[in-house]
């Protein structure tokens, strides 16, 4: 027997999603985490980064197999890290950065290698390149 439509009783509605809650990172802390995730992008450490990243930069990085690609296109062409000139915090766009400028063995002009986070200390993106053809970080 149909139950009128007055009568059934619907599930209850899912909860909306949230977001995580925003860190209150020091700019030290930040310096660590870039750090860290510096340390696995360079060792390959690809689950490492992706169980940080924020989910819709995945596809964008092109998930694991990308970022491998893109450490082993900057290692082929600067070669190896061989001094960190600049280890620091900026903002980009309004978000948290990390940004090091260091010289590679190749290029006469120093990399800088960048991981920009979400407030809840998540990567939304990542970007290398020479230092004169980085975009500037947001005016302090």
């Amino acid at each position: 027997m149909a139950v009128p439509a007055a009568g059934q009783t619907n599930p209850p509605a899912a909860p909306a999603a949230t977001a995580a809650p925003a860190v209150n990172y020091t700019d030290t802390q930040w310096v660590l985490l870039g750090r860290q995730v510096t340390e696995w992008f360079f060792a390959g450490q690809t689950d490492s980064i992706l169980a940080h990243s924020s989910p819709d930069v995945l596809d964008r990085m092109g998930g694991a197999t990308g970022l491998l690609e893109a450490r082993d296109q900057l290692l082929s062409r600067a070669g190896s890290e061989v001094e960190v000139i600049t280890d620091k915090m900026t903002k980009r766009k309004g978000n948290p950065q990390y940004w090091r400028e260091s010289k590679y063995e190749l290029p006469p002009e120093p990399i800088v290698l960048r991981f920009v986070f979400n407030a809840q200390a998540q990567i939304i993106g990542i970007g290398m390149g020479p230092a004169s053809q980085t975009p500037a970080p947001d005016p302090s």
